[in-house]
């Protein structure tokens, strides 16, 4: 799953246009990988300057990470 401006774009608002959630989990993304690393082929999630792509696998378990870090949203 990608969350660009141009691919769920409602999400790319919520995480990354609005700073506040932004600096929710941003920092902290390292957290999320290491603990989802070697349970998905590949990287559970990347952040990049534009984006972010998560394993499809690990939609949910995201859900919750963002949720423990004070953010509510929907990727299912």
């Amino acid at each position: 799953m990608k969350i660009t401006k141009d691919e769920n774009k409602v999400l790319f608002q919520e995480l990354f246009r609005n700073e506040a959630n932004y600096n929710r989990f941003a920092p902290y993304i390292s957290e999320f990988i290491k603990e989802y690393a070697g349970k998905v082929n590949g990287l559970p999630a990347a952040l990049w300057p534009s984006g972010l792509t998560l394993s499809d696998s690990l939609k949910k378990e995201f859900e919750l990470w963002l949720k423990s870090k004070g953010l509510v949203v929907q990727l299912t």
